[in-house]
């Protein structure tokens, strides 16, 4: 199964609150240590599967944040404060030509939804992380 970060929120903390997190993803992306065959590598690396890093060098786990309507704070709102807030951190707006895949190179995959969207479109039963991006995907609004 792919490694997925997911931060869930009940609309209470503020937007820049949560956009600071993104920095600590970042760092935390950033940090170094050998593995146990003495190369250094990304932490995260050493700690998680990820695809060969010989291919996906620059390529960070997606972060998949749920929001759920229960403080004062809309939804959409914080969406959407949330990814103007995170936008250094995402792929900034490029958009693929062709191959229908986004670039991320160096950045963090975010992708948004509501729990309430994520359990009218999920499948049934246990979510797995890959599950989880397609549904969320198809959730964002």
């Amino acid at each position: 199964m792919p490694l997925l970060f997911i931060e869930v929120g009940n609309c209470t903390e503020g937007a820049v609150l949560i956009a600071a997190k993104f920095d600590k993803y970042a760092r935390f992306f950033k940090r170094k240590e050998k593995d146990t065959d003495g190369i250094e590598k990304p932490l995260w690396r050493t700690r998680w599967s990820a695809p060969d890093p010989e291919q996906y060098e620059r390529v960070h786990p997606p972060v998949l944040l749920v929001f759920h309507q229960v403080g004062k704070r809309s939804t959409k709102s914080q969406k959407q404060r949330v990814a103007d807030l995170t936008r250094r951190h995402d792929r900034q707006g490029r958009w693929p030509r062709e191959g229908g895949f986004h670039p991320y190179d160096g950045r963090i995959p975010i992708v948004a939804t509501t729990l309430d969207l994520l359990r009218e479109r999920a499948r049934p039963g246990p979510l797995s992380g890959a599950s989880a991006v397609t549904t969320a995907s198809r959730c964002w609004t």
